[in-house]
């Protein structure tokens, strides 16, 4: 098992390089991976060495705000499907999305249509199971008249438009996404993209000002189904507690955030990995 680095700042901090660091090594072993795999197909064999499992990863650390941190960038650079965390209320749904690659989820038609591409942004929220209440939170953005998009109707001498959005497609000015645990206050300057009434796509990011936020809360209707979709989650947020006796023997690789100072935590990590059923060594 290889670590990802050496211990962090005494208040728990995570410096770029670090992330930096653990994030680009996750990209290579995804980019080997992809190559083999186009190889394989062709009729070419695998690299010597090569290890055929699909990658499976999961970062450690006993700090939450150093997984908090360094999973606001992991979000940023693979996208959302791709990382679960294993804490909280939602611990053992993530841990079946990261082992089964499935998520099941109901749709929120109360919340705004979501920026993201494809056919997942034509419905509102997918609120994940088990939840049967909506924990979306809705963001009113005051946004100045020069930034409407074509087609969208503006009275005359309007100065400003508003826009609601879900708050994780809006940012802090200077912020590269949406960060978890954003603190909203009215009148705070953010930015987010306007949808085009004629295209029903989404523009550029630009500025405004909050003049409203409020949770959803809406109830699963009794009459939705429960539906299901395929994910590419090949990252595992882990921290100590709530994580012991896990089999983890999926995993090809794990990464330590920071340093473990006990000895028996990190052999007990690698142990849950490198165990009975794993198919490979860990690295």
């Amino acid at each position: 098992a290889g670590g990802g680095g050496g211990g962090g700042g005494g208040n728990g901090a995570l410096s770029h390089t670090k992330a930096s660091y653990i994030i680009d090594g996750i990209a290579e072993l995804r980019r080997v991976e992809r190559e083999a795999r186009v190889a394989h197909a062709a009729g070419r064999p695998y690299p010597p060495g090569h290890d055929s499992r699909p990658v499976r990863v999961a970062v450690y650390s006993e700090r939450r705000k150093t997984l908090d941190q360094l999973g606001h960038f992991l979000y940023l650079r693979f996208g959302d499907d791709a990382i679960s965390q294993f804490w909280g209320r939602w611990r053992n749904s993530e841990l079946d999305k990261f082992r089964s690659g499935r998520v099941r989820y109901w749709r929120c038609a109360q919340c705004p249509t979501r920026h993201d591409d494809g056919a997942r942004a034509a419905g509102g929220r997918e609120v994940e199971f088990p939840e049967t209440r909506c924990y979306g939170r809705h963001l009113v953005v005051e946004i100045s008249a020069e930034h409407a998009p074509p087609g969208m109707h503006l009275a005359d001498g309007q100065a400003s438009f508003s826009v609601t959005v879900s708050e994780e497609d809006a940012r802090r000015v200077g912020e590269l996404g949406f960060l978890q645990g954003t603190v909203w206050t009215v009148g705070m300057p953010i930015e987010t993209r306007v949808r085009s009434p004629l295209t029903g796509g989404f523009g550029p990011w630009v500025g405004g000002r909050l003049s409203n936020f409020r949770k959803c809360g809406a109830r699963m209707p009794d009459a939705a189904p429960w539906e299901a979709r395929s994910v590419d989650c090949f990252v595992l947020l882990l921290t100590r507690d709530g994580s012991h006796g896990l089999d983890l023997s999926m995993l090809t690789h794990i990464f330590l955030a920071d340093q473990v100072w006990d000895p028996a935590v990190e052999h007990q990590l690698v142990a849950r990995a490198y165990r009975m059923g794993a198919t490979g060594s860990v690295h």
